[in-house]
């Protein structure tokens, strides 16, 4: 018994975990709605070398505007939202690297207040059948959370 519970664990610590977090906070002060995405890095790279044809490094790029258009261009087509049953399309801001992984910025501009939000996000579902994607809402002090995954991959909430 014991041994098939070592397994399982081995088992368990081998097999990469396939995530993202995703980060939406409505700023009271400029009622712009900035959005944070926690991507691994390895991940990013590999879905942009699927998209592109080309070897992406994000740690280190040739050529920084070509890859920061990359990465603007899968999380606009991966991450999308629909504001008090309007479409919007973020604008994406740019990255930074925290080790292992990247925070990717995008922002929706005068936003104001959310009645109702609606989130498609599909990022690494074309590369990964486990890939889960967690996206957390905050307006207000209020915090509202969805897991999003290939059988789920939007979810809508309302303030």
């Amino acid at each position: 018994m014991m041994v098939n519970y070592l397994l399982v664990l081995l088992i368990g610590w081998l097999h990469p975990l396939h995530l993202s977090v995703s980060d939406l906070v409505l700023n009271a002060g400029t009622g712009n709605l900035e959005i944070s995405h926690r991507i691994f890095l390895d991940d990013l790279e590999d879905a942009l070398r699927a998209h592109t044809g080309e070897p992406i490094d994000l740690s280190n790029p040739k050529d920084p505007e070509k890859v920061q258009q990359a990465v603007g261009r899968y999380l606009q087509q991966h991450f999308r939202l629909s504001l008090n049953g309007k479409a919007v399309q973020p604008q994406y801001l740019g990255y930074e690297l925290e080790q292992e992984a990247i925070w990717a910025y995008m922002e929706v501009p005068r936003v104001r207040q959310i009645s109702t939000i609606t989130i498609q996000n599909t990022l690494f579902f074309d590369r990964f059948t486990d890939q889960l994607n967690l996206v957390h809402v905050t307006q207000k002090g209020k915090i509202q959370s969805l897991r999003l995954d290939h059988k789920q991959p939007e979810g809508s909430m309302r303030f």
